[in-house]
């Protein structure tokens, strides 16, 4: 993994943790697959807990620009492809558009992950050699990296799945034409079966556009509503009062994936091509997409999965695709759990209850001599940990893609000591606090739309 300290993200619909990570502590998740057959209590589900690390070593090397702009560029580029037509001209090779974005590795991912989903979906017609060119080797040594860690936590029993492909990064191809390999897995040909029957049935789970509604519900609700992010006044567009810091309001873009947890590439497909639609589109203007919220209700039963896997594969994704100036990625789920302090569950999570504490604490002694300050009472850490929590707890599991540009001018004008106590003061303080038993209530009630 990188070394160098990722920017935290720090806007109400996102921001990054700091502490550390070791214990695994295993939370009791019934299926929440019919929200309208079931009384889910959510007001009980633990409001923190410790996070086991995931890590996925990513191959390290000098990021060097593949550009094929201009006649140098092209022309080499065209030699580069000859080379792999002859190397490989016995086989099926498939060419992935140059990217002209200012950040290649994130069209190279949504390539790469979509390749990958319908390979494993038909290993038959799969074997082939995918080319990306214009696209750093690193980036695609750095893909299949985080495409093996999975295979091996299949094999290790951390998540299931069945997939039917291998990738292998040609070693002795050209620097502008990364080469990948794709070929069946020995003996995987009946597991095939399984991948698509639940990916069919994964899509069956939710309408979009009913998951949609109640996510924007969600929206008014907390972050509007009730103020929890002050950069977000409607359910259709965020990043509003930053203009006289040059940052315009832009839509909020609702996605939904059928993916399931057998299907992980397939969601990491979904991601990764919503996000290089939302860097095409801009942040401002008519079609400027500020934010993504990509909902995966068949991840609402485990959160274990959804907070440490998959975000490990999002998050070093990002790394892989050298987009950490652009993008941040952060987890919102129906059972999200504030980190407890012992423990480091990466980027993207709510601060922990200890950060969170010291925060309360500081505000009420800055503050101790106001009458407005004194009429509050100190929270227990499970009562603040409630409050972190209540933050992310979203209708259905819910994948937010934040512009890394944009939180950076957001931070010049928010204070997070003040913002997160007043956030779990509106959520769960008890002088006019809602309370967890509303809160539940309330996200049940969201759950439950049709």
């Amino acid at each position: 993994m990188p070394t160098k300290r990722r920017r935290e993200y720090s806007c109400s619909l996102s921001h990054q943790n700091e502490e550390s990570i070791v214990n695994e502590v295993e939370l009791s998740t019934p299926a929440l697959m019919a929200p309208t057959d079931q009384k889910d209590d959510f007001s009980s589900c633990p409001f923190a807990m410790a996070f086991p690390r995931y890590r996925i070593d990513l191959s390290s090397g000098k990021k060097k620009s593949n550009s094929v702009d201009g006649f140098f560029g092209s022309t080499r580029l065209q030699m580069d492809k000859l080379w792999v037509q002859n190397r490989y001209r016995s086989q099926n090779i498939r060419w992935i558009e140059p990217s002209t974005s200012s950040f290649p590795g994130i069209d190279a991912s949504a390539a790469f992950w979509r390749e990958i989903s319908n390979a494993n979906r038909n290993p038959g017609e799969a074997a082939c050699v995918l080319c990306l060119p214009g696209v750093p080797q690193l980036t695609a040594r750095r893909l299949v990296d985080i495409y093996d860690w999975w295979l091996d936590r299949i094999a290790d029993g951390t998540v299931t799945g069945a997939p039917s492909i291998g990738v292998q990064l040609a070693e002795d191809g050209p620097d502008r034409v990364p080469a990948l390999i794709l070929s069946p897995l020995p003996s995987r040909q009946e597991q095939n079966t399984i991948v698509t029957a639940c990916s069919e049935k994964s899509s069956t789970v939710d309408d979009s556009n009913i998951v949609e509604q109640r996510m924007k519900s969600w929206v008014r609700r907390i972050l509007v509503d009730l103020g929890i992010c002050p950069f977000t006044k409607s359910d259709s567009r965020s990043g509003q009062g930053l203009a006289d810091l040059g940052v315009s309001a832009g839509k909020i873009a609702y996605h939904y994936s059928a993916a399931n947890s057998s299907s992980l590439v397939e969601l990491m497909a979904d991601t990764w091509e919503n996000i290089a639609d939302m860097m095409e589109a801009g942040a401002s203007g008519k079609d400027g997409v500020s934010s993504i919220l990509l909902a995966a209700p068949s991840f609402d039963d485990d959160f274990p999965l959804w907070a440490g896997p998959v975000f490990a594969m999002l998050e070093s994704g990002v790394s892989a695709a050298a987009a950490e100036a652009a993008i941040g990625v952060v987890c919102f789920h129906p059972r999200y759990a504030t980190p407890d302090g012992s423990s480091w569950p990466g980027f993207g999570h709510m601060h922990s209850v200890p950060r969170l504490r010291k925060w309360m604490e500081q505000q009420q002694q800055t503050k101790s001599n106001t009458t407005e300050e004194n009429k509050y009472t100190l929270l227990t850490d499970k009562e603040v940990a409630a409050g972190g929590a209540w933050q992310r707890r979203t209708p259905h599991a819910c994948i937010n893609v934040l512009r890394a540009d944009q939180l950076e001018v957001a931070e010049q004008r928010r204070n997070s000591a003040s913002m997160y106590t007043a956030n779990i003061r509106t959520l769960v303080g008890r002088e006019n606090g809602i309370g967890s038993t509303k809160l539940a209530q309330e996200l049940q009630h969201e759950r439950s739309m049709t």
